[in-house]
């Protein structure tokens, strides 16, 4: 049972739940746009959430000046060398797959142009410094959900690209912006000692407990009512979203009693529920 509990939180701390999260979500808006994504493509996705979610791990743990409160970070900080060793092949693997895989060739023009708004948008928000570290959490979410729909959009045609699927886009934009403002309140403590900023920068622990309510509520309010309202074939994934919401409130509800850890391995777990739709 140790190991098993080990192995879990060792995928948690090495952010290969979000990577799998990630590639549930994108066969999720495959799904919703009736395309198939290229398998590599997939591949492509996973390498970049983990090495974007790593490298800001990396440098969070760098410059923290001590050593981290987090296990997320004092992780990062023990095994900094090898991860970084890791970080560099994995990155030169994926520059491989697109020189020597022209069918996956269609991705390098928007994804840059992606990267590197996300890029030039983080930087500026590390350069503001704790001041715009309350916009984190909203660009995260934001540039999260842009990431895996791209591939989806490229390929899907003109006509899929409905009102349906910008009500989908934003009901999930909400639901990751949920995800990581509870994950900020059951780090808060360790973000401040350590000196990460985050929204308690600007609002206080209660107002960010009232902020996840009021969004959750809403967001499920509405996926109640447009499940309701859509067409059958968009029911299932109006259905795999609400159990998402309802399942993180249900977890925030309890995360004054339960191991924060634990919840936030549930939380990112959640985002492969999608992975259902294999299945239909």
């Amino acid at each position: 049972m140790k190991k098993i509990k080990y192995f879990l939180l060792a995928i948690n701390l090495l952010s290969l739940d979000v990577v799998l999260g990630a590639c549930a979500g994108m066969y999720f808006f495959s799904d919703l746009l009736d395309v198939k994504s290229p398998f590599l493509t997939y591949v492509l996705l996973g390498l970049a959430v983990w090495g974007i979610y790593t490298f800001d791990h990396l440098l969070d743990a760098k410059f923290t000046g001590r050593t981290a409160i987090s296990k997320r970070h004092r992780f990062h900080q023990q095994y900094f060398k090898s991860i970084i060793i890791i970080w560099l092949l994995l990155i030169l693997f994926g520059v491989c797959l697109l020189m020597f895989f022209p069918q996956i060739q269609f991705i390098v023009l928007p994804g840059s142009v992606l990267a590197l708004m996300m890029i030039f948008w983080m930087g500026l928000i590390r350069w503001i410094g704790e001041r715009a570290s309350w916009l984190k959490e909203i660009s995260t979410a934001v540039f999260y959900v842009a990431g895996i729909v791209l591939v989806p959009v490229l390929l899907a045609p003109k006509e899929y690209l409905n009102h349906f699927f910008y009500l989908f886009f934003g009901a999930y934009s909400v639901l990751a912006c949920i995800n990581l403002l509870i994950l900020s309140f059951l780090d808060r403590e360790g973000d401040r000692i350590d000196g990460y900023g985050s929204v308690l920068v600007i609002i206080s622990k209660r107002q960010l407990s009232n902020l996840v309510w009021i969004l959750g509520i809403f967001l499920s309010g509405f996926l109640i009512i447009l499940l309701f309202w859509i067409p059958s074939f968009y029911k299932i994934h109006c259905s795999l979203l609400l159990i998402m919401v309802l399942f993180h409130l249900l977890q925030f509800s309890s995360s004054h009693q339960n191991n924060k850890d634990v919840i936030r391995q549930k939380l990112e777990a959640s985002f492969i529920l999608p992975l259902i739709l294999l299945f239909f």
